[in-house]
């Protein structure tokens, strides 16, 4: 019984199982947002570890190739050469200049391909492996913490951008002479006048801080939603075994048909708009309150009520989840909405494009993939931050505390 209790006591909350899988094993906790005297092990590992298991199949592939018939790891070796080629032909028109940029370009391409898979391994299995080993050594397993996806962590996709960001200066001066650059910085975009100046020199850094930021924020959000959703599946996968398959799928039919029946009159104006829980004993009486008083629930507000019973405090705990479950739909669907017609009015322009010009239809092809995946960025993070509040609401412990403050008063 002891055994057990102190089990319990040290069990994790959903909300403290997705902060412990976020949490990055560091030399030191962040003191800011930007502190370079942080290094998180974890990620420098992971991504040394896929760029030399990376260049090892590159070099394997490169050994290997024969001028017959190709293998299957071959043809797919130059199909991703060939990509990669033509974004470069389309850049760099200097072909001596593109036979450093186009491998770099493909070694970059691998790596960061290669870090994005490493979210595909099932969320727990390598903090497990790790858990396991600090406490064979002694330490704490519960504060043994291990993140396995490097481009999740803002830091690395940073340092990409920004060395992304080094490469093309570096060869901006090669193609075009300290000079020539020097002199594009003064006088583009808006023309080579004196007057203008200035404001070509401001217009030029605006572009190379948006590029840089653009790039490493998109790529570490892409990531970090992706790995919160897994994180999201893996709880929920958790809570369904937890009761059964067939328990589980009978509490959520019977939870959604309970509340079906349960919801609002039309009679009720907009005004006294009240979303009920599925169990009559949550129901608070008295006069419903207009929505602009439900939201004062922040502990710097005071409580829109003036009872302490049980069903009072529970009723507002109810009522900012449920308007929580309602954000968190909103979020997903108009997402949703906005990328399906993104991507359906892009497709129908592209289609349009290639039968026009035929001989553009493999670079409009790339040029599509690249923008649906940027379209589609958008969605994917919007539903990671809506499942995060629905499954785990950072907001509940400050609603219990002043609940607790409320009701002690």
């Amino acid at each position: 019984m002891a055994a057990e209790g102190h089990a319990e006591e040290h069990a994790q909350t959903a909300g403290e199982y997705i902060v412990h899988h976020l949490t990055h094993a560091r030399n030191k906790e962040l003191t800011g947002p930007f502190d370079l005297s942080v290094v998180a092990w974890d990620s420098m590992f992971f991504a040394i570890l896929v760029g030399v298991l990376g260049c090892f199949f590159l070099w394997r592939a490169a050994r290997k190739a024969t001028p017959g018939v190709p293998g299957r790891f071959q043809a797919a070796v130059e199909i991703l050469v060939e990509i990669v080629e033509g974004q470069a032909k389309g850049i760099v028109h200097n072909a001596q200049s593109r036979k450093l940029v186009a491998p770099l370009a493909l070694t970059v391409f691998l790596w960061i391909f290669l870090m994005n898979a490493m979210d595909l391994l099932p969320v727990d299995l390598l903090p497990a492996i790790w858990g396991w080993i600090v406490e064979a050594n002694g330490g704490d397993a519960h504060h043994a913490y291990l993140r396995s996806v490097p481009t999740a962590d803002l830091s690395v996709t940073m340092g990409l951008s920004v060395s992304v960001l080094i490469v093309c200066l570096i060869y901006n001066v090669k193609i075009k002479g300290l000079g020539g650059w020097v002199h594009e910085l003064f006088a583009a975009p808006f023309g080579d006048h004196w007057a203008l100046y200035p404001f070509n020199f401001a217009m030029q850094m605006i572009e190379f801080v948006a590029k840089t930021v653009s790039h490493g924020m998109r790529l570490f959000g892409n990531m970090y939603a992706g790995e919160l959703i897994f994180l999201l599946i893996a709880l929920m996968g958790g809570a369904l075994g937890s009761v059964g398959f067939g328990t589980g799928l009978g509490l959520a039919i019977g939870h959604i048909v309970l509340g079906v029946g349960d919801l609002p009159h039309p009679d009720h104006h907009l005004a006294g708009l009240r979303v009920h829980d599925a169990r009559v004993g949550l129901h608070r009486p008295g006069a419903r309150r207009p929505l602009t008083q439900a939201a004062t629930f922040l502990p710097r507000f005071p409580f829109p009520f003036s009872s302490t019973t049980q069903s009072s405090r529970l009723g507002v705990i109810m009522e900012v989840i449920s308007f929580v479950a309602l954000a968190a739909g909103l979020i997903i669907g108009l997402g949703a909405l906005g990328a399906c017609i993104g991507i359906g009015i892009m497709g129908s322009k592209y289609l349009e494009s290639a039968a026009r010009q035929p001989e553009l239809m493999g670079e409009l092809q790339t040029k599509m993939f690249l923008l649906v995946g940027l379209i589609d960025a958008s969605f994917i993070i919007g539903t990671g931050v809506a499942l995060w509040f629905a499954t785990a609401n950072p907001f509940l412990g400050q609603i219990a505390q002043a609940v607790a403050a409320q009701a002690a008063k």
